[in-house]
């Protein structure tokens, strides 16, 4: 693997709040983003057991309701045809104008896919970036890769914004979880990058450290104080993101305006999936073979003589019942023996106790016996010895 492709357990966020808020957006992101067979089993074995689980098969997520609502929501939406531009000063033409620099960062195309997931997340934002002149890129970020720290006069306005995201950074060999740091406060006005974790991907890199600041590393020079550079047109600091939410409730996150819909999703996807697992269950039947040998096949072993088992069965799916204790019996006749077992056949008719005598005999043995039935698929057929009447009979017998 190329030490660029290294790729480390994601970082939690600073606090347990902002964790569980990230938890709670993480599995709501992959069912948006149309991939979540993995959300929807661990949906499942929460409250089916594994056991019976494991006879559905995979889970049946063709029916988004979560996405689908968001979708509807969001097309065309606010962003489904290029909007209209104006403004007093003609030398935002060159920002505004068909085919300006917003066509060129495609922002009506991006903010169409940044509503659909504000619609299911609450909130989304969108990092406003100009690399060079004549340049504009929009960046939409994921409010679980965020944690913001508000102003004390308003709790739901920003004056600290950390991005989770990917860096590739020479110094450590390859590409590390960082933390891209925004802050305006009057007495702590800054832009760093810092490591989230201990890296260090090859033996020529120097390595970095969790909490590092590598801002330098990554664009030799630093952004603190006036040298901060994201500023308005009246020289006052600012976060260069757009953030966008669903409902204006005064709060900070309006993570779970949607999660009732997300949780509805992940309750049709478990009847579907059941649904799909009785009508395949109904395209067979199951039988239960008496008194026959199983046929030659991969050894296998249901249940045990020791404990009562559930057992789960495909359709056409054929059991043979046998006595407990008998199973063991047989195979150890032939364990380490390196014989291959006589081909089983009909009782020789010669060698068969007849008559109403043996009958009755063999009745009365069987009513003293005690059956469990017990489940099994062996190798290949097996011998049986048995003692009927003095005599060895070798052949198939009946199960119980």
């Amino acid at each position: 693997m190329k030490t660029a492709e290294i790729v480390t357990t994601r970082p939690e966020m600073p606090t347990d709040t902002d964790e569980d808020r990230s938890r709670i957006l993480l599995p709501m992101s992959r069912v948006l983003a149309e991939d979540w067979s993995d959300v929807a089993a661990d949906y499942m074995s929460e409250f089916i057991a594994e056991e019976r689980l494991a006879s559905w098969g995979p889970p049946d997520t063709s029916d988004n309701v979560f996405a689908d609502i968001c979708r509807q929501l969001a097309t065309p939406g606010h962003y489904g045809h290029r909007p209209v531009f104006r403004h007093r000063n003609n030398a935002a033409n060159r920002l505004i104008k068909p085919g300006g620099l917003l066509d060129q960062a495609r922002y009506a195309s991006k903010l169409q896919s940044v509503e659909y997931h504000a619609w299911g997340l609450g909130d989304m934002l969108v990092h406003v970036h100009a690399p060079r002149a004549g340049r504009l890129v929009f960046r939409p970020v994921q409010p679980q890769n965020v944690y913001v720290e508000a102003s004390d006069e308003d709790p739901s306005e920003p004056v600290v914004i950390w991005e989770l995201r990917r860096r590739y950074v020479a110094a450590a060999g390859g590409t590390i979880w960082a933390w891209d740091r925004w802050s305006i406060r009057p007495d702590d006005i800054h832009y760093r990058v810092v490591a989230a974790h201990d890296a260090k991907y090859s033996q020529d890199s120097v390595g970095v450290k969790s909490g590092d600041d590598i801002t330098e590393l990554l664009f030799g020079e630093t952004f603190e104080g006036d040298d901060y550079s994201w500023r308005t047109k009246d020289g006052d600091p600012a976060l260069p993101f757009a953030w966008y939410r669903t409902a204006d409730s005064g709060a900070l996150w309006q993570s779970t305006v949607r999660y009732g819909a997300f949780k509805a999703t992940l309750g049709v996807a478990v009847l579907s999936t059941y649904v799909m697992h009785a009508a395949r269950d109904a395209s067979g039947s199951t039988v239960i073979v008496h008194g026959l040998e199983p046929p030659a096949t991969t050894a296998r072993r249901i249940g045990s003589q020791d404990q009562t088992r559930s057992i789960h069965l495909s359709p056409g799916s054929m059991l043979f019942p046998c006595r407990a204790g008998r199973l063991q019996g047989r195979r150890s006749d032939h364990s380490g023996t390196g014989r291959q077992p006589p081909t089983v056949g009909p009782v020789p008719s010669s060698e068969a106790p007849t008559g109403r005598g043996a009958l009755r005999d063999r009745r009365r043995g069987r009513s003293r016996q005690q059956l469990q039935p017990h489940f099994s698929s062996v190798d290949a057929p097996e011998s049986r010895d048995q003692t009927r009447s003095g005599r060895t009979v070798r052949g198939a017998v009946p199960s119980w």
